[in-house]
């Protein structure tokens, strides 16, 4: 993790308070003399993880070091210290001025009783990106749960006997990964089992999951047009997809 990630991190986490949801174990960000590990956090070769679930939260704290110049103050005799008080009264408030330290604070917190944390777990209901297909599995990056979004992104596996619940006629001709999902399509998805690595196995074998934003091979978003088919509105060209049915869909 560099340096530049570290800062757009913070600056998200200071622009928008409890918005990004991190489990434990997630790598938060790059330990620096600037970057305190709080409440929630712990800190593993010079990088601050999380120690629960809950919000990443990052706050600034200024801090004054000025003890030391303090105790510098020239007193040896007062003749001498009458002389230079308002030069020395100016140098110890330019002085002082300098040493103001922004210091950011890392803590994960929890939110308040009435609202609960969801975890990846069985039965959680994610949004994801596929990044990539094979015959017998499609490979996505798990960005959210519910409606939570994830610091960190998890790797979910949907088996292609997980896409569809039974085999209708209609179905039969998508039995195959790619006639079922592309790279780049979002899909909602349900967590069946947890795996090594952050790795997740996930289902979208009832109505409501599926994708829910397909893209077609220039990176263009497609509208469903039913079950298993989308459209460019473009070129008006047809792709079939395993289209989620989002109304029916409850967390």
């Amino acid at each position: 993790m560099m340096a530049d990630d570290n800062q757009v991190m913070m600056n998200n986490c200071l622009n928008e308070p409890k918005q990004l949801l991190v489990m434990p174990g997630d790598c938060l960000l790059k330990h620096q003399n600037n970057i305190i590990a709080s409440n929630g956090t712990y800190l593993k070769n010079d990088f601050i993880y999380s120690s629960m679930a809950g919000y990443l939260q990052i706050t600034e704290q200024n801090e004054s070091h000025f003890d030391d110049l303090q105790n510098k103050t020239v007193n040896d005799d007062a003749e001498t210290k009458s002389m230079n008080e308002d030069n020395n009264d100016s140098l110890n408030t330019s002085s002082l001025s300098n040493q103001i330290i922004t210091k950011r604070i890392v803590k994960v917190i929890r939110p308040g009783n009435d609202c609960q944390i969801p975890f990846l777990e069985p039965g959680s209901i994610v949004t994801c990106r596929i990044t990539r297909i094979t015959s017998s599995f499609a490979k996505c990056s798990i960005c959210s749960i519910e409606d939570y979004i994830l610091k960190q992104p998890y790797t979910g596996i949907i088996r292609l006997d997980d896409i569809h619940d039974g085999i209708s006629a209609q179905q039969q001709r998508l039995r195959h990964v790619n006639r079922c999902f592309r790279p780049g399509d979002i899909i909602l998805a349900r967590v069946i089992a947890a795996g090594d690595n952050h790795q997740f196995l996930l289902t979208t074998a009832t109505s409501e999951l599926g994708v829910v934003v397909a893209v077609n091979d220039w990176n263009e978003p497609m509208i469903p047009l039913n079950s298993t088919e989308v459209l460019c509105q473009r070129t008006y060209t047809k792709e079939t997809r395993k289209v989620a049915n989002i109304e029916s869909i409850a967390y």
